[in-house]
């Protein structure tokens, strides 16, 4: 099972929510990036390398639609 990125966030907190989107309409995700934001660990604000959202292959069309019908990406 392959996993690709349906969309990047500039913090965790942003990504979190879009990940319950995906999780509440049932698709399988990981959210992955770099928890230390700009200002150091526990800081909520952007991460220097953003976040993730990452989804199956198989999946991405209807996450990406959910994720836009949220207006969470473009």
């Amino acid at each position: 099972m392959r996993f690709v990125k349906v969309a990047s966030f500039p913090n965790r907190v942003e990504a979190g929510i879009a990940a319950g989107v995906l999780e509440l309409n049932g698709i399988a995700h990981i959210v992955r990036g770099d928890d230390v934001g700009i200002f150091g660990p526990g800081h909520v604000g952007p991460s220097v390398l953003g976040i993730e959202l990452l989804v199956r292959e198989a999946d991405l069309p209807r996450a990406r639609q959910l994720l836009r019908d949220a207006e969470l990406i473009n």
